[in-house]
Parts: C-alpha cells; structure tokens; sequence
C-alpha cells in the first residue's frame, strides 16, 4: 500500500454522483442563511427551548419570545411543529460546525437515494479531505437509540469505506443499551448522548472523534 496526496477535494453532491446516488433533497444554504441568527437565538437555552418545544401550543406566556422569533422564521403553520421538534437543533449544530470546524463541504437536511429500495434522510453531511461523515441529532424523547445505531451503520457503509457517523443526543438519560454501544464502538459510530450540550466539550468531540481540525 502506498499513502498519495489528494490531488483534488471535491463537495457532498459530486461524492454521491460519483458513488452513483442520487440527491433526493437537501436544505438550501439561502435558507439556512436567513433564518441562521433566529436558530442559534432559538437554541441559545437548549433546556428552556426544549420546554417550550415540548409544549408547543400550549405553552407558557413567559414564553412569548420563542413565539415571536418563529414569526420572523416564516415557517408554515402545518410545519411548525417538525420545524420545533428537530429542524433547529440540526441547523444549530450545522452552523456551529461549519463556523468552527475546517471542512470542504457541509449539508443538512439531506435525503439520498442509495438504490430504488433504499433511500434516507440524513441530518448532517460532512466532507473533509474526500471522506464523507454523518451526524444524527436527536433533540425529542421519544427516540429509540438502538434503530438510529442500525441506521447509521447501514448508512455509513454506503457513504464512504473510510466514513464515521455520531449520534447525537440531549436527554436525561441515554437511549443506548449496551448492546448499542458494543455495536457502535466496533463500526466507527459515535454515540455522543449528554444530559447538558456544551459547545466546547462538542466541537473537541468533533475535532477529536472525525479527525479534523478547528478553524
């Protein structure tokens, strides 16, 4: 075996043409942009914003500010809900990597198509170097650990031979069973599951876990 330079990185969309998948959906960076400082304000609090996401609509008048920062998202009423319960953490964690981290290319909200039988969604894609790695961010209770191991493994041996994947979660207790973590530690999965998300002690999980470096 012999180790060579990368001549050429290319981004998210050419790594999957290439691989011969098909890019069913993504998050536009338009949109990701416009609504970037509503999201990082929404998840300024994760533990109040989690109460008020949990909530919604019945939540609290205390919490009337959360309210008038979802009108200046624009979000569809029938979407709010979705919107809430996952989409801004994912763009929260999609814009504190792409601030921090050095990558050649960084997607959320991604839907591929592997083959006719198969397609996904995936939360976070990441490249660096021509390695494409995966992030799941599970921001909900109801969430069972043990199918998001079996998804992300499934998915990780599609995306790239030398690839890893992270779940990510913020719950009082972790949703992974020892079977799950036995898994997961034997197929380059990170099951990064805290009871309070600190920005720091993530960003070195990142830097340390996908190899990659801060900017």
């Amino acid at each position: 075996m012999t180790r060579n330079k990368i001549k050429q990185n290319i981004d998210i969309k050419n790594h999957l043409r290439l691989k011969g998948y098909s890019l069913e959906n993504y998050t536009n960076k338009f949109s990701l942009k416009k609504r970037k400082d509503i999201v990082i304000e929404l998840s300024k609090n994760l533990k109040q914003y989690k109460k008020f996401a949990a909530s919604y609509p019945n939540y609290e008048p205390h919490h009337s500010y959360y309210n008038s920062l979802l009108e200046k998202a624009h979000i569809p009423k029938k979407q709010i809900k979705a919107f809430l319960d996952g989409i801004v953490f994912e763009e929260y964690i999609y814009w504190l990597i792409k601030d921090n981290i050095i990558l050649d290319d960084i997607m959320t909200g991604v839907s591929i198509k592997f083959n006719e039988n198969f397609e996904n969604e995936i939360d976070i894609l990441m490249i660096k170097d021509n390695h494409l790695h995966s992030i799941e961010c599970k921001f909900t209770k109801n969430f069972k650990g043990s199918e998001y191991v079996y998804k992300a493994d499934s998915i990780i041996k599609h995306l790239d031979d030398d690839g890893k994947a992270m779940i990510l979660t913020v719950a009082s207790e972790s949703p992974f069973s020892n079977g799950d973590l036995y898994r997961a530690k034997n197929n380059n999965i990170n099951l990064y599951s805290v009871k309070t998300f600190n920005e720091k002690n993530f960003l070195n999980e990142i830097k340390r876990f996908f190899n990659l470096k801060a900017k």
